[in-house]
């Protein structure tokens, strides 16, 4: 083959996708058309983002004082992960797993109670829309580790209305109750429903909460520090 018609084969490869490859074997010119991904992985196809396969993600973290400046609600507004839970990773039919350790709370409280919720926004009402974990009995005591988990499916909701989770959520918290399931906070006149707050707070706490995808196996505490 002369030489202007291998530089016109290899140009019009170029342009469809793929290029010429000249090899000797045999004793003569043999060529091969193999295609040309520009920026992928040679199978033709864009490069995928490496979010599409993540099935578990860590959406809130505390770690230090609860002070009585923060209500009995320590929490992120907004929320840190708060993008589309619907797709393309269904989160909002997934679970959530909770890991809660006391280091320290002024007169440890042996009937504290403690949650994870979410709050968002509907009808111009910040929080038009609730849905929270079951409670868990966490004694204050220094080195109590409590850890569990609930499907978002089975987690209550305010008047029955479950979130829209293809949109943000306004906020998250561990919301810190007393035994018989009252926050211990001084929000909508609540007056700490009965608790002493200076034997409640500063209360050093470390919480870490991960949602897992529906069908998705959680990866396990032993990747966060154990429980």
């Amino acid at each position: 083959m002369n030489k202007q018609l291998a530089v016109l084969l290899i140009f019009f490869g170029v342009l469809c996708g793929g290029v010429l490859i000249a090899s000797s074997l045999g004793g003569g010119d043999n060529y091969a058309y193999l295609p040309l991904a520009i920026g992928g992985d040679g199978s033709g196809e864009p490069p995928s983002d490496p979010g599409d396969g993540e099935t578990e993600m860590v959406i809130f973290t505390w770690d230090g004082n609860v002070n009585k400046s923060d209500h009995g609600f320590p929490r992120a507004q907004p929320p840190d992960e708060n993008g589309n839970w619907v797709t393309p990773v269904n989160y909002a039919e997934g679970t959530l797993h909770i890991k809660t350790e006391i280091v320290s709370q002024p007169v440890p409280q042996q009937d504290m109670r403690l949650q994870f919720c979410f709050w968002q926004e509907k009808d111009g009402n910040r929080f038009g829309l609730e849905t929270c974990m079951k409670t868990i009995n966490v004694p204050g005591n220094p080195g109590v580790t409590k850890c569990w988990s609930e499907t978002i499916e089975q987690m209550w909701k305010k008047n029955n209305q479950p979130l829209e989770w293809d949109r943000e959520r306004y906020r998250v918290a561990v919301p810190i109750k007393n035994g018989a399931g009252l926050a211990v906070s001084d929000y909508n006149g609540w007056e700490w429903n009965g608790e002493d707050p200076d034997e409640w707070y500063p209360l050093n706490l470390k919480a870490t909460v991960i949602v897992v995808a529906k069908d998705a196996e959680f990866s396990g505490w032993d990747n966060y520090g154990g429980c």
